[in-house]
């Protein structure tokens, strides 16, 4: 099984956030992952296990991984794992040796030790990152809820 051992060269410090932060998003699109790790549901596993832990994100329950897609070109496996702050998911492309992570959280991580992590675990030549913080609202003027 791949990638099983921490990584301990990666920063993991945790950026400040602004007053009213809600949570995190991060997205980590991949290109050109080995595919003997992309297709293995224990590397998958071990993966999610590994990433929580490094992010000090508390998993509850345990994570769902599955195998699915009736075409080629997007068949891989997908996997969720709750997290005491959200969610943690995943698709893996066999095709295109491509992955895509997305982590919600309304703790704050670090989103470069993520990708760093992330992108030497599956050995991708690629990565890029998306992030998006989210607001609870602003001091000035009350929630609208509809």
């Amino acid at each position: 099984m791949a990638g099983t051992a921490l990584y301990p060269r990666i920063q993991t410090r945790v950026p400040e956030v602004e007053p009213l932060f809600w949570g995190r998003w991060c997205g980590i699109d991949l290109q050109g992952c080995d595919l003997s790790i992309i297709t293995d549901p224990e590397s998958i596993a071990a993966y999610i296990e590994q990433l929580c832990g490094l992010l000090n994100l508390q998993r509850f329950g345990p994570s769902t991984i599955v195998r699915f897609g009736n075409r080629p070109d997007i068949a891989g496996f997908s996997f969720t794992q709750l997290i005491e702050t959200s969610l943690v998911s995943g698709h893996l492309v066999d095709s295109t040796q491509c992955v895509f992570i997305d982590i919600f959280s309304c703790a704050p991580y670090s989103t470069d030790t993520a990708e760093t992590f992330t992108r030497q675990y599956f050995r991708a030549t690629e990565s890029m990152r998306h992030v998006v913080d989210r607001y609870g609202g602003r001091p000035d003027r009350p929630a609208v809820h509809s």
